[in-house]
């Protein structure tokens, strides 16, 4: 279980991680998979720091895979996605929209996944 403490860093961590892939989501709306190139490392990053908040190392390779398996379970947001970005204006919120929503997701899972292994650790 997060502390207090634990849970306000993490917070900073996902939400500043889930601006940014907005905005970044939101800018390359119109750009067939370009978001993703930018959008991947931010995430990566966010792993990499949440694992920090709990005592975990993770290496890049670990922070990849986390993300990784984290986004496969996205596969229907991607495709909606796909169809409404063309759509100038509304695709770039959209796009913004699922941006935000999967990386907020994939923080505070794998923020919740690092306290619970930390946990059985201490178990």
């Amino acid at each position: 279980m997060m502390t207090s403490k634990e849970k306000s860093r993490c917070a900073v961590i996902i939400h500043s991680a889930s601006a940014m892939t907005g905005v970044i989501g939101g800018g390359l709306a119109q750009i067939p998979c370009g978001d993703a190139v930018f959008i991947a490392p931010c995430q990566m990053a966010m792993v990499v720091n949440l694992g920090r908040v709990f005592g975990k190392s993770l290496s890049e390779s670990e922070a990849l895979a986390i993300v990784a398996s984290g986004i496969g379970s996205t596969v229907g947001k991607a495709v909606s996605k796909a169809i409404v970005s063309r759509i100038p204006g509304f695709g770039n919120v959209v796009n913004a929209t699922i941006a935000v929503a999967i990386t907020e997701n994939l923080g505070w899972l794998a923020a919740s996944q690092f306290a619970d292994e930390r946990d059985a650790a201490l178990a």
